[in-house]
């Protein structure tokens, strides 16, 4: 919680406090819940279709698509940026992606019949 929000108000922040590949990410879950988890890319054309055909805005899913394609091509180099924001505003450091898989382990365990 902030402790004064309004030194904050009309500000963004970056928030990334480590950055993961999918296929790291994936590697970690496997780690974490013992079961396999791979990524499989797909065509960021693909996920728009899928997206929109289940009732997604085409507007909102447009713009995830771009970032898609701007990622796999290279051209997006801000989603390599990390920060310190969490850990100067809150005092502590951000949790790292294996301590917040961890954390919600049961949320990736399989669904139960």
């Amino acid at each position: 919680m902030l402790r004064s929000p309004a030194e904050h108000r009309g500000r963004s922040y970056g928030l990334g406090t480590e950055t993961a590949t999918i296929g790291g990410i994936a590697a970690v879950l496997s780690d974490v819940t013992g079961r396999e988890w791979r990524y499989e890319p797909k065509e960021p054309a693909e996920f728009f279709a899928a997206m929109t055909a289940a009732g997604a805005d085409p507007l909102y899913m447009a713009c995830v698509r771009t970032v898609f394609e701007r990622t796999r091509e290279g051209s997006l180099p801000e989603t390599a940026a990390t920060f310190d924001t969490v850990e100067r505003i809150t005092g502590r450091p951000g949790a790292s992606l294996r301590d917040f898989l961890e954390r919600h382990r049961a949320h990736f365990a399989p669904a139960t019949s």
